[in-house]
């Protein structure tokens, strides 16, 4: 039997059976109009989070259709080409990443890591040239978490490799494989930002870093690229 939360916490559940539907829109028609977005955006992560992925990704899209002006918009679109990267839809993904940026410039409510996630997914596509152009206009302030460093380098190390860059790639790669060893960045919330990867990225960032002749502890030239500069961890 699934029990349903009252109060404040309605949004949030991962419940989607036909009782908490109706539970959830009867409460978002007696919320404020300002709110729905919101509360449309944290329910659609709830569901994603609990394995719900085309209901999360339904509402997301219901939010950007009712409500395109919201400031939530930004957040549900970029969401949406997460959703799409999770499940290997990866053109899907890139157009979304791309849209976001065209209709909200400034990145507002959102990780303002969305031309790293798009470089990441045109490398998925074995689109190198054009995962390198997205990561040439990431700002430093993206790049303020060990999490986003290490995405902006791996990423980097990737399409470097498939232009043929084998310097880069190894350097960035041996940076990004740095990250993972880096301490929490924030003592009092320990986990927040941290850098992780599966074990089939890790293996591709040590052979990179192996097939240039770099060791992770050797002393080489910095990347002129944001986030690789001298191998500095983020603070």
């Amino acid at each position: 039997m699934t029990t349903h939360r009252a109060g404040s916490d309605w949004y949030r559940t991962t419940a989607w059976d036909a009782a908490a539907r109706e539970d959830f829109e009867n409460r978002l028609r007696r919320s404020r109009a300002d709110n729905r977005p919101q509360y449309l955006r944290i329910k659609a992560l709830a569901l994603a989070g609990g394995g719900r992925r085309a209901d999360a990704q339904a509402l997301l899209l219901r939010l950007l259709r009712e409500y395109p002006e919201a400031l939530d918009a930004a957040s549900a679109m970029e969401t949406l080409g997460d959703l799409a990267v999770a499940e290997r839809r990866l053109e899907e993904a890139v157009d979304r990443y791309r849209q976001l940026p065209e209709e909200h410039p400034d990145l507002n409510a959102t990780t303002g890591t969305a031309p790293i996630s798009l470089a990441a997914a045109l490398v998925g596509l074995g689109r190198y040239r054009e995962a390198l152009d997205a990561l040439a206009g990431v700002e430093d302030s993206a790049l303020t978490m060990n999490a986003a460093v290490f995405r902006y380098r791996a990423a980097l190390a990737e399409a470097a490799a498939g232009v043929g860059d084998a310097r880069t790639a190894g350097e960035a790669a041996r940076l990004a494989l740095e990250v993972l060893d880096a301490p929490d960045q924030f003592l009092r919330h320990p986990g927040v930002g941290r850098a992780s990867a599966d074990r089939s990225l890790i293996r591709r960032l040590r052979k990179l870093a192996r097939s240039a002749g770099l060791r992770r502890d050797a002393t080489t030239a910095p990347l002129s690229h944001p986030g690789c500069s001298g191998g500095r961890r983020p603070r």
